[in-house]
């Protein structure tokens, strides 16, 4: 079987020869702050410099994904408005204002969002017909030899499509967006539809030409208390939101759609499931999830990730090996399931737990890939 096949058939629940230890960007990957880390300090190898290596190294198969840019105009470049000597304060020119550490993109860290795009509601229309106007998909000069090499793939690959919450939030602020649901219910519904109208009509091309494998939407509409949105407004926004878009992608095929989520996410997968998204990672513990319990209500819910990634901030691997054996084994008998880490991998974890962590993995998933072995 080839690493796309393996992953469909765990997605559907049936058996493959092996199943695969997904990564991709924020899911079992590596910060090159972690990787630059065990290397000083913990004798990584220095051959492993990029995430194909990291790939290569762990025997990992990279969740692919490609999604057509808008075709608008950026505007200038972002002004630098303060720059401490540690930190990196810019406003772009949508009219964020954001602060970043240096070299942020390579350290385990979140940015600083100091203002958002949107100030008020009435501020909406200019903003959507500035930079999210219809039909501005950017897709390659050598498309047809794009859609060839996917057709010869051997790897899953997927696209992204419209948040709901996330949206909001990346729009207005975290507690703005909450109150808009009250404020202005009807700006909420306005704003996904257009975005949701927007992402599908851009990626009408992409997913007619091409057999794509999920579709896979960022969100964080949670914390760790739980989902921003309360269950009825949930259902009243966020359901129809999904569901049109999940029509959309099984009339083109595609039956597999789930959500990347941080926080208390338990309590929002029954909603989910009546919108027909089949999926979610990445189930952090910390925040109270237990993909056990997860799958005893949600039997043919596809879960990702679940493991804590704090029990390798230890260089004992007793707490490793106690968080792998009491939830990986019963939910790979049962299918539907893609072990690994709660998000990423921070620069506090020890080289060689991780490496007793992941070999401990491969032996349940019965799978023969990866360099690691050489260090064990």
């Amino acid at each position: 079987m080839t690493n796309r096949e393996r992953f469909r058939a765990v997605c559907h629940f049936r058996e493959p020869d092996y199943v695969p230890l997904l990564t991709c960007s924020s899911i079992n990957g590596p910060n090159m702050e972690t990787v630059r880390t065990w290397q000083r300090d913990q004798g990584f190898p220095e051959w492993v410099d990029s995430l194909e290596k990291w790939d290569e190294f762990w025997g990992a198969c990279r969740l692919r994904f490609w999604t057509p840019r808008p075709d608008i105009d950026p505007g200038p470049p972002p002004e630098v408005i303060c720059d401490d000597g540690k930190t990196v304060t810019r406003r772009f020119a949508d009219g964020s204002v954001v602060r970043k550490v240096y070299d942020n993109e390579n350290r385990y860290t979140m940015p600083e969002f100091i203002e958002y795009p949107l100030k008020r509601v009435e501020d909406w229309p200019a903003y959507r017909d500035r930079w999210m106007p219809r039909g501005a998909a950017r897709y390659p000069d050598n498309w047809d030899e794009r859609v060839d090499g996917w057709g010869r793939r051997d790897y899953p690959l997927g696209c992204g499509m419209c948040g709901s919450f996330s949206l909001l939030r990346s729009l207005f602020g975290t507690a703005p967006a909450c109150l808009l649901f009250h404020d202005h219910p009807q700006i909420v519904k306005e704003i996904l539809e257009h975005a949701r109208t927007v992402r599908m009509e851009a990626l009408e091309r992409l997913i007619s030409d091409v057999e794509l494998d999920l579709v896979l939407c960022g969100e964080d509409f949670c914390y760790r208390q739980g989902c921003f949105v309360s269950p009825g407004h949930f259902r009243e926004f966020i359901v129809p939101h999904y569901r049109e878009q999940v029509e959309f992608a099984r009339a083109h095929g595609v039956d597999v759609f789930w959500i990347d989520s941080d926080g208390y996410v338990e309590d929002v997968i029954g909603l989910l499931e009546e919108a027909g998204v089949n999926g979610l990672e990445a189930f952090e513990p910390r925040a109270g999830n237990d993909i056990r319990r997860v799958r005893a209500a949600h039997p043919d819910f596809i879960i990702r990730g679940g493991l804590d990634k704090f029990v390798m901030d230890h260089e004992e691997v007793g707490p490793a090996d106690r968080e792998i054996d009491s939830k990986a084994p019963a939910l790979l008998e049962r299918g539907g399931y893609f072990p690994g880490i709660d998000h990423g991998l921070p620069p506090t974890t020890y080289f060689r737990t991780y490496l007793h962590f992941m070999n401990r993995l491969h032996e349940l998933c019965n799978n023969p890939e990866g360099r690691f072995r050489e260090w064990l």
